[in-house]
């Protein structure tokens, strides 16, 4: 921004100085040196180059005074003494007066040059050149050698002298590097010192601005801009924290300034001669906060610019504009309406300008990304300045308006650079007449549509797109306002903003009522008047022009559109009253719920519901419902497959699942879950045809088969409509589209928010069926049904007779019945009275009732056989009996439970043996009882005790009982049931425990012996010894046997007594306390030659079953008297 080079004086042989000083500036800046700079930041490479001034000491600064750019940083001091005697009488002075000048000034920054040239080399009286310059150094640089340094023939191009000048400018930059790391070290810490004094009275920023930018200036001279621009941005954030912070704390004086009047706004300029002249604006005192700020950001965008960053240089300005904006309204300053928008676009334009000339194709992508605001905010500060100005199309300046265009005008001081694509002249055209701005402001819309669209944001576009469609609404351009409108509302409604959504269809149905779109705004205003966002007055609003627009839709091309959100169907179903099957010639009644979202009644012409007949689909029985999947893949749309809409395959209700698995020997490989119609639903739905979605028309499906009703008035809210249609053909069906006719001109079609039912059309012959209501039961009058259907019969009682009969042991109210003239597929009851006899019931031994069969026979001349019906009559009381022995005591019980729903009474329960070779079988009841009241589902047991002296194994025993059921006459009950492997116990077992060494009670760990005894009581002895296998159980924790737990055992009684087995074991108890006996498993061998016998359980008595023992532990013990009070 500034041309500045470090200064370097040059003191002694001017002439010499002077004829080499060309050289060394050429010289200098061809390579660079590496800066190693303090506080461990990077090494960095810089070029170095300077500007050579005579030697002055009025012009050396002070110590407190000391700055970077006007300081010098080297001094160099140049002689061509190569005389010893001239050295120490002239030379010798001269460079010891010049040090000591610049030792009171704490200078340390100095370098001794000798220039030797060719002929002093060859006078041969002239003492060698070293030892001059050992001199000087001994006499100066003792203990700095390179301070001192001898340059041969500077202007003679040979080798020798090539090396000579190559060490001299190498330490010529070091030297300089070596300063301006010292003297930037010094001005930093004085800077820091400066700012840490920010918040003392007196502080005045715009002192530090300078000092701060002073350093900034040094590094931009060291081609380093990335340390420069950090400057910038130190110093912008610094003024931004005092700005944010002036309405909490006093204002500072140095801010004072800034509050007053602003009178130009002019934007931001990049141009060399516009930064200075801000520059000099702000020394003097006279630079205004815009002054200030477009001085900021333009030495901030250049120094990107160098970098080569201009997309960096979009990003800085949008916020920066902001925060300008926002501390002008901090700050109260006066400023005209409309200045801040002409200075917001006149800086913008000139950023962008800029960028685009610095932008290269490899950062098009970066520069769009950002770029893309800076081109909207322009576009709405043009905007802005056009209402406030009066340049909308709808609008006519007034003459305040015209004094506002001229002061606006005046306050954007002209340049002289400025051209023909100046962003001035560029304003200042655009604010000359309404067509200038028009042209303007349209070319601006377009260029951030196409910078948004470039990036991918859609939706900022969309956003443009909004007020261009306010600009062509206001100058009479309806169908490209629509156009844009259309794309905004696709958004909003993709995105769910219904509330904005709203409020654009509002203005969409304003141009389309403009260019006389009948059916878009029928549609359009359809969907405003439906909409519940909106308030009452203006549905009613929107639904009148609804009804005034439909009633101009041409007959010959109806409009035909989707129903929701005007219309929303809660619920479909098919009333079928024979399961999910409807007979043919029998009306197809569909119950329709539908909710009418308008805020008026309407009357519709027809509302019909379009039927499907599926081909590949059996007519097996189905569910009324949603469409199985199971038999989707299979079902195939036979009625106008070109009619029903892809649309109804993509519903959430018909997605077909099939599994698929693939099985090997011994493992399952593969296993997934199919849909067949995924193409279908996942197909893609266009994005870029916004005006489709919205207002094109739906297709409609095939309705030659269809349920309809006629003049149906649907008022606000649910609506239950019935339609019905004549079911003329058997086969397998399916809801599709449903159709709300509201004129001649206008449908609305539901299909993809429909519940689809699927339902079954049978041709049923003529049949005579017989059932119950309940469960019949023998003994108890009750009531069946016969039931004639007609089938596609007709029929008339002169001709149409049923004769009914029965089986013997059923009676039945026989006889022939006339049949009623009916229409075809119609059903007749017959209600019928039954009695079954209750001596009909078999015999039988097991819990459940015992069942009798009865047929009735119905003859009808309709029918080709006679038609027989299987009535099961079961038993009012079930009956079971188990049998139970006690060693020398038998018992008997019975359990009766109660069929009937009203419970019944049973008493003169009796048990009789009956025929029984015991003589001297005795059955006593153990709870005599008269009668009992036994309720429905109940269960009541009866107990005899039987006392014989012979097997009861051929006894047979019969139940007999009176029971009387609730509202019936008395009714006899009698079961049978014999004693057949009814028997006693056969063994008794019974054993003892007792301690092998006689002691009182058993010891864990001591033997004590197991002794059993038992008595076979049905077998006495006959012939070889009968042997017995026995299994000794215990608990592992309670119980160890010594030896074989199992065995045989036999016994040597005498015959005709009962036989006795006899076996002792030793055991050792494991656990002290009371503990079971062990159990003893018998088991009886049916050989006696093999031991691999084969023995069958017997019936066992266990007299010690539930015994214990006292076992004590193992350790002395005492008994313990223990008296409780």
């Amino acid at each position: 921004m500034m041309d500045n080079k470090p200064v370097i004086t040059c003191y002694g042989d001017a002439n010499l100085y002077k004829d080499i000083q060309g050289e060394i500036c050429q010289r200098l800046p061809r390579e660079p040196v590496e800066w190693k700079r303090s506080y461990g930041r990077a090494c960095k490479s810089v070029f170095i180059d300077a500007t050579f001034v005579t030697f002055n000491e009025n012009n050396l600064p002070s110590e407190k005074s000391r700055t970077l750019l006007s300081d010098p940083f080297l001094h160099l001091y140049f002689t061509d003494c190569t005389d010893a005697d001239n050295y120490r009488q002239t030379v010798k002075d001269q460079i010891g007066l010049w040090m000591k000048i610049l030792k009171d000034r704490n200078i340390h920054d100095w370098l001794i040059v000798q220039v030797i040239s060719s002929n002093d080399l060859r006078k041969t009286k002239i003492l060698p050149r070293s030892s001059i310059v050992d001199k000087m150094k001994s006499d100066f640089c003792n203990k700095q050698p390179e301070r001192c340094i001898t340059l041969v023939e500077p202007l003679k191009e040979q080798s020798k002298m090539s090396e000579s000048w190559q060490g001299f400018i190498q330490r010529l930059r070091n030297l300089l590097v070596s300063s301006f790391n010292r003297n930037i070290g010094r001005f930093e810490e004085n800077m820091r010192a400066q700012r840490e004094m920010r918040t003392e009275p007196g502080w005045d920023f715009i002192d530090y601005f300078f000092l701060q930018e002073e350093l900034a200036f040094v590094f931009e001279m060291l081609l380093q801009h990335e340390d420069a621009l950090v400057q910038y941005d130190e110093l912008d954030a610094l003024l931004t924290q005092y700005l944010n912070t002036s309405n909490i704390n006093d204002i500072s004086l140095w801010l004072s300034p800034f509050n007053n009047p602003q009178n130009t706004w002019d934007g931001v300029s990049l141009s060399k001669k516009d930064i200075t002249e801000k520059r000099r604006y702000i020394m003097n005192r006279e630079a205004s906060l815009l002054d200030l700020r477009n001085y900021l950001i333009g030495c901030q965008c250049s120094l990107l610019f160098f970098l080569q960053r201009p997309w960096e240089a979009a990003v800085r300005s949008l916020p920066f504009m902001h925060n300008c904006v926002n501390e002008i309204h901090t700050l109260d300053v006066d400023i005209p309406d409309g200045a801040i928008a002409c200075w917001v676009f006149l800086s913008a334009l000139e950023v962008l300008r800029l960028c685009e000339r610095y932008n290269d194709m490899s950062q098009v992508e970066n520069y769009s990304l950002y770029s893309s605001d800076l081109w909207n905010y322009a576009r709405t500060k043009l905007r802005e300045l056009g209402f406030l100005c009066g340049l909308m199309p709808d609008t006519t300046p007034t003459s305040k308006q015209l004094h506002l265009v001229v002061g606006l005008l005046s306050g954007m001081r002209e340049r002289q650079e400025d051209g023909g694509g100046s962003t001035n002249l560029k304003l200042r055209e655009a604010l000359s007449s309404q067509d200038s701005f028009n042209r303007h402001y349209l070319e601006l819309c377009e260029l951030t549509l196409g910078t948004y669209k470039h990036i991918g944001r859609l939706r900022a576009a969309r956003l443009v797109g909004r007020d261009l469609a306010d600009y062509y609404i206001r100058s009479g351009e309806f169908g490209k306002a629509e156009s844009f409108l259309q794309d905004l509302l696709k958004m909003y409604v993709d995105e769910g903003w219904p509330l904005l959504a709203a409020d654009i269809r509002c203005q969409i149905s304003h141009c389309q009522k403009q260019l006389n779109h009948t059916q878009r705004c029928v549609h359009t205003c359809a969907l405003l008047a439906s909409d519940g966002l909106l308030n009452l007055t203006k549905q009613c609003l929107y639904f009148d022009e609804f009804v005034t627009s439909a009633a101009c839709l041409s007959q010959d091309d109806p409009l035909t559109i989707s129903g929701h959100p005007m219309m929303n169907v809660d619920n479909i179903r098919v009333a079928c009253y024979h399961g999910n099957q409807v007979t043919v010639n029998e009306n197809i009644v569909v119950e329709l719920s539908l909710n009418n979202n308008l805020p008026q009644t309407i009357t519709v012409a027809t509302i019909q519901l379009s039927v499907y007949k599926l081909q590949g689909c059996h007519d097996n029985d189905g569910v009324v419902g949603h469409l199985a999947s199971d038999a989707l893949p299979g079902a195939v749309l036979g009625a106008n497959p070109g009619a029903v809409e892809s649309s109804m395959l993509r519903t959430g209700q018909l997605i077909g699942i099939q599994s698929t698995v693939e099985l090997s020997k011994d493992d399952v490989i593969y296993s997934a879950l199919v849909c067949p119609n995924s193409a279908t639903l996942l197909q893609r739905i266009d994005s870029t045809n916004s005006l489709r979605s919205n207002t094109s028309p739906v297709d409609k499906g095939d309705f030659s088969r269809c349920c309809s009703a006629n003049d149906i008035t649907l008022e606000p809210g649910r609506n239950d409509v019935t339609l019905k249609c004549l079911a003329d053909s058997p086969g397998r069906y399916i809801t599709g589209q449903l159709c709300v006719v509201y004129s001649t001109g206008l449908q609305f079609i539901f299909t993809d928010q429909l519940h689809r039912n699927c339902f079954s059309v049978v041709d049923k012959p003529a049949n005579i069926t017989v059932h119950s209501a309940g469960r019949l039961l023998c003994g108890i009058p009750q009531s069946i049904d016969v039931s004639v259907f007609t089938g596609p019969y007709s029929t008339t009682p002169a001709t149409d007779t049923v004769c009914i009969s029965s089986t013997t042991g059923l009676s039945v109210t026989e006889g022939v019945y006339n049949i009623p003239q009916l229409p075809p597929y119609t059903t007749h009851t017959l209600t019928l009275s039954v009695l079954a006899d209750i001596n009909s019931l078999p015999h039988v031994d097991v819990w459940d009732q015992p069942m009798s069969q009865h047929q009735i026979s119905c003859v009808w001349h309709r029918l080709d056989n006679v038609k027989h019906s299987t009535l099961d009559f079961h038993s009012p009381i079930a009956v079971k009996h188990n049998f139970h022995s006690l060693i020398h005591q038998n018992f008997i019980e019975v359990h009766l439970f109660v069929s009937c729903d009203t419970g019944c009474r049973v008493y003169d329960v009796s048990l009789d043996h009956g025929d029984c070779e015991d003589t001297e079988v005795e059955l006593s009841p153990i709870q005599p009882s008269n009668s009992l009241d036994i309720l429905a589902g109940e269960k009541c047991t009866l107990g005899w005790c039987v006392s014989s002296v012979v097997k009861l194994s051929s006894c047979v025993l019969t139940l007999s009982a009176e029971f009387t059921p609730s509202s019936v006459l008395q009714r006899g009950l009698q079961f049978t049931f014999n004693t057949n492997h009814k028997q006693s116990n056969r063994f008794i077992i019974s054993s003892t425990v007792k301690p092998v060494d006689g002691a009182e009670f058993c010891e864990i760990g001591k033997l004590c012996s197991y002794s059993v005894e038992i008595v076979d009581k049905q077998r006495e002895r006959e012939g070889p010894t009968q042997r017995l296998f026995y299994n000794i159980r215990t608990d592992s924790n309670t119980w160890a046997v010594l030896g074989k737990n199992s065995g045989y055992v036999s016994s040597t009684e005498p015959s005709g007594e009962p036989v006795t087995y006899s076996l002792t074991l030793e055991l050792m108890p494991l656990a002290c306390g009371y503990i079971r006996f062990p159990d003893i498993e018998l088991l009886e061998s049916s050989s006696q030659t093999t031991e691999n016998h084969t023995a069958t359980q017997t019936t066992v008595y266990h007299t010690n079953r539930a015994t214990q023992i006292r076992v004590m532990p193992s350790d002395s013990y005492s008994m313990v008297k223990v008296i409780t009070s």
